[in-house]
């Protein structure tokens, strides 16, 4: 679905839309239902896309407008390298951070993504973060100051290695994609 919002459109993936073209919508009015993607892979929950791109353009993967981040400090960090497991589905379990340390964006501070699995992570506050003890270097600096740095490492889990985690901007809990842990097991993490 592409919004017009003047010279500026509002691109939305992953929704089957409940409004026609020419329908006039408000903020808080539903616009459809989320839809699973055959680009999504199996550990995706269904979620929405959002884009901002020039209306003169406003098809292509590439080209949205470059959003300016405002960092907060809004969810507690990991302080250290245990978690546990709270909650599980066949596909991936949910870890929160047995100690917590200041406030980030993340639980790794200010560090989003999914490492590996995506191959690359993002620093939103500079060119250099920590990832439990592990050093990561952005390769290149966006034009709003965020850092992309290459995942080429590996997630062991109690020692054994995992696809994956993947980290969120404003949640706390960090998505482990493999092992096979219970809800209240103790998940040690590493990165090698």
């Amino acid at each position: 679905m592409i919004f017009s919002l003047g010279e500026i459109c509002l691109k939305v993936l992953h929704v089957q839309p409940s409004i026609e073209p020419g329908d006039s919508v408000s903020l808080g009015d539903e616009i459809g239902k989320l839809r699973l993607s055959g680009f999504f892979s199996p550990w995706t929950d269904k979620h929405a896309h959002f884009e901002l791109r020039p209306c003169n353009d406003p098809y292509r993967a590439r080209g949205g407008l470059v959003i300016y981040p405002i960092l907060t400090g809004i969810v507690r960090t990991a302080r250290g390298n245990e978690f546990k497991v709270v909650e599980k589905n066949e596909r991936y379990a949910m870890l929160e951070p047995l100690k917590k340390g200041k406030k980030g964006m993340t639980p790794f501070g200010y560090v989003e993504g999914g490492v590996p699995h995506y191959r690359y992570g993002a620093i939103l506050n500079g060119n250099e973060a920590s990832l439990l003890g592990k050093s990561v270097k952005a390769e290149r600096i966006l034009p709003n100051g965020v850092g992309l740095f290459k995942a080429d490492f590996k997630v062991l889990a109690n020692g054994s290695i995992v696809k994956g985690i993947s980290v969120y901007c404003n949640d706390e809990k960090i998505k482990l994609i493999g092992g096979n842990f219970e809800v209240d097991e103790v998940v040690e993490l590493k990165f090698i």
